[in-house]
């Protein structure tokens, strides 16, 4: 009953605005077009600090430190922030995780691409400290025939995206960061009703109790993260799909005793 509107921030460029993430006084709020960073100091008076422009949808964005993370899901000429929308058969074209040092917030630098055989609609980010290093889980799911690059689709998995890629980004060197490896989702993973896709929309993490919760389009799914390298997307599956009918988001509670599924039904 007692909750106002404090502040709006109008978007800079007429590109969807998509994912957010926060680190200390600011925000990181992406867009098709790149993102912004934003002075969250004042709730009551936010101010854009940069706005920086890298062309390439979805834009999930994260940050670790002085670095941010953003996906990139729809076909680019090339890694780089100049790039240009290509359809996937265009040679050389890039579609992945891209990597920023904003060590100083009004100037962010590319630091490098990775590219992910399937894309990224959306990324979760995982420090690990203890392994000087942080690892990214890269989910995507397929969004028509003129988004799936040449090594998307595998025979193996019936069609479909059917997998994650793990993004390791080493703390000393992150422009060495690469797709440490690809991990199957559970064969029963479902896709949009009457298609026979695969793939997972947004994964929550708990990382204290070793769990993961994924929105997987048609069901959701917990996962066994213990080993975070290795995620047990099948033996520790479960699925939920009495109300909802695309699952697009999941989180965790502070106990880890539920997880919240958001419905993006259409």
């Amino acid at each position: 009953q007692n909750v106002k509107l404090l502040a709006n921030v109008p978007r800079s460029a007429a590109a969807t605005q998509s994912d957010m993430a926060f680190f200390g006084k600011h925000m990181v709020a992406g867009n098709y077009v790149g993102f912004r960073i934003i002075d969250v100091s004042d709730p009551e008076s936010p101010q854009v600090v940069t706005d920086f422009r890298c062309n390439g949808a979805q834009g999930d964005v994260s940050v670790m430190g002085d670095l941010l993370f953003q996906s990139v899901d729809s076909p680019q000429s090339h890694g780089g922030c100049d790039s240009a929308n290509v359809t996937a058969s265009t040679p050389g074209m890039f579609e992945g995780i891209r990597v920023f040092d904003i060590s100083d917030i009004t100037d962010p630098v590319h630091v490098t691409s990775i590219p992910t055989a399937c894309g990224s609609h959306t990324h979760t980010l995982l420090p690990e400290p203890e392994n000087n290093r942080a690892i990214l889980y890269v989910s995507s799911y397929p969004l028509g025939g003129a988004a799936l690059g040449p090594d998307c689709v595998r025979a193996e998995d019936g069609g479909g995206h059917s997998k994650i890629s793990i993004v390791e980004v080493p703390f000393a060197e992150p422009s060495s960061a690469d797709v440490l490896k690809e991990v199957p989702l559970h064969p029963t993973t479902l896709g949009f009703p009457g298609q026979e896709s695969q793939g997972c929309h947004d994964i929550g993490i708990f990382v204290e109790l070793g769990i993961a919760a994924a929105a997987c389009q048609g069901e959701g799914q917990i996962w066994d993260i213990s080993d975070p390298a290795n995620p047990d997307t099948m033996g520790a599956h479960q699925v939920f799909n009495e109300q909802i009918n695309y699952f697009h988001s999941a989180t965790l509670t502070w106990d880890g005793k539920y997880v919240i599924f958001g419905d993006e039904e259409g």
